[in-house]
């Protein structure tokens, strides 16, 4: 009896074993063949982390994008000078034309202080992630905000040799304050340097380019948003909206009330009763079943009178 016990535990445990060493050799099998049909999916994955990591480095960048904005300005400060007042502007002389002309043929200079700053294959990474939501895009080379084109250039006052950033939108300049490059420039702006001037600045901007609204279509509904940006058009555009659907003139005149005296119709002649039951029989005939309850009172009257026996 101990023998065969032995003998049977022996065997079992010697299957137990072979079934473990088939199954790794199952896996193994199996690892194989799905690394084999994965890799066409895998390596260029692997090879796409390579490059999520080098546009991780250049998008980083972009959150400086205000700060080309003061160097261009310090790059370009005899671009164009003004009199005593700022908002006019002088052409630059011939000379100034000459050193500049590359400036002016470029579309924006916050693209020439870009392509300085970066190698020429980064450049293509830099334009693409400039896409701030409610603010300034890159469409190529040239810089927008919804449809209209944006430009960037910096005013010089003589007297006290101040420099001004300015950007043009629609036929319209602004000043480029610190605030309001920060909601133009940053899709997370640091609101400690917004000012209420900005943000007024700021809702004629989206209103003249519509921005803020669906495929920047005038007539487009205001796009939802979780950012910190649309926190701060909501408030913006909120009251406009209100004002737009409010309601103006005297309304609806109020209903005239007419006395109506009900005038009550009794069936007394049994001519005019029986003439009343074949109109009705006749709708009924045709599909009316409304008229149910008339027939039941007028056959009713009649057996009263005495003119239909039961």
């Amino acid at each position: 009896m101990e023998k065969d016990i032995k003998s049977r535990l022996i065997e079992s445990v010697c299957s137990i074993k072979k079934k473990i060493k088939n199954m790794k050799k199952d896996e193994e099998l199996t690892n194989l063949s799905v690394n084999k049909i994965l890799r066409p999916v895998v390596e260029p994955l692997h090879s796409l982390l390579k490059i999520d990591k080098h546009i991780q480095n250049t998008i980083s960048q972009k959150e400086d994008a205000s700060k080309y904005v003061g160097n261009a300005s310090s790059d370009h400060e005899n671009l164009y000078k003004t009199s005593a007042s700022l908002d006019e502007v002088d052409p630059p002389n011939v000379s100034e034309t000459s050193k500049n002309d590359d400036i002016i043929k470029s579309p924006t200079m916050i693209n020439k202080v870009l392509e300085r700053s970066l190698k020429k294959n980064e450049i293509a990474d830099i334009y693409d992630s400039l896409n701030v939501p409610f603010g300034v895009r890159s469409v190529g080379r040239d810089l927008f905000m919804g449809n209209s084109k944006v430009k960037l250039s910096t005013l010089v006052n003589p007297s006290s040799n101040e420099k001004t950033n300015l950007i043009n939108i629609e036929n319209k300049q602004y000043e480029l304050s610190s605030g309001l490059r920060e909601l133009l420039f940053c899709k997370k702006p640091n609101l400690t340097l917004v000012t209420d001037k900005d943000q007024l600045i700021y809702k004629d901007m989206l209103y003249n380019t519509c921005a803020h609204r669906r495929d920047y279509n005038p007539q487009g509904q205001i796009r939802g948003d979780k950012s910190i940006k649309y926190d701060i058009i909501k408030p913006l555009f909120y009251e406009t909206e209100l004002e737009n659907n409010q309601k103006f003139g005297s309304g609806i005149p109020n209903l005239k009330k007419y006395a109506r005296n009900t005038d009550f119709i009794y069936w007394d002649d049994p001519n005019e009763l029986i003439e009343r039951l074949k109109l009705l029989i006749a709708s009924k005939d045709a599909g009316n079943t409304s008229h149910d309850n008339e027939i039941i009172s007028i056959i009713e009257e009649l057996k009263e009178a005495g003119i239909i026996k039961e």
